[in-house]
């Protein structure tokens, strides 16, 4: 498997939430430092109703990879949801000020407000943005691995 077969699978599985697919394709060094539960724990997308409707929209594009001596560095376009921007809106619907005092009338006002953003973001009307991240990939026994230690510091 190449470098970029490797990375393509791994954010399928992370986009997917397969979290212990995504796992396999860690470094033995990442995964020295994080066990599978701890890589769940921080990389689950939890309700899959979101996770659903949010990943569908995510794509990427790996533009172009360079190997030399078992290290590969990808640059890699992707497209998502502008999350800041839909939680902008979010916020802006939510804000404490706008939330009746009463119970009642308070459960009404977050369950209309939550069924307004699902069904708008149901029907397409998502913000996107794309953006460039890099990855390096580690040459292992076992094949190529991400060294996610790398890609988090790079991306910051």
């Amino acid at each position: 498997m190449t470098a970029q077969e490797a990375l393509s699978n791994y954010l399928r599985a992370v986009r997917g939430g397969r979290t212990e697919e995504a796992y396999r394709y860690l470094s033995s060094t990442d995964k020295i430092n994080q066990t599978l539960e701890d890589y769940r724990a921080a990389n689950s997308l939890g309700n899959g109703l979101i996770a659903q409707m949010l990943g569908r929209h995510i794509s990427f594009v790996i533009e172009k990879v360079e190997e030399t001596r078992g290290q590969a560095t990808a640059v890699v376009a992707i497209t998502a949801p502008d999350f800041k921007l839909m939680l902008q809106a979010i916020f802006h619907e939510f804000a404490p000020e706008r939330l009746p005092e009463q119970s009642l009338p308070s459960m009404t006002f977050i369950c209309r407000q939550i069924s307004h953003f699902l069904d708008k973001y149901q029907q397409d009307i998502l913000p996107m943005k794309t953006s460039s991240e890099t990855f390096t990939l580690l040459r292992e026994s076992d094949g190529w691995k991400l060294d996610q230690d790398s890609q988090m510091s790079q991306n910051k």
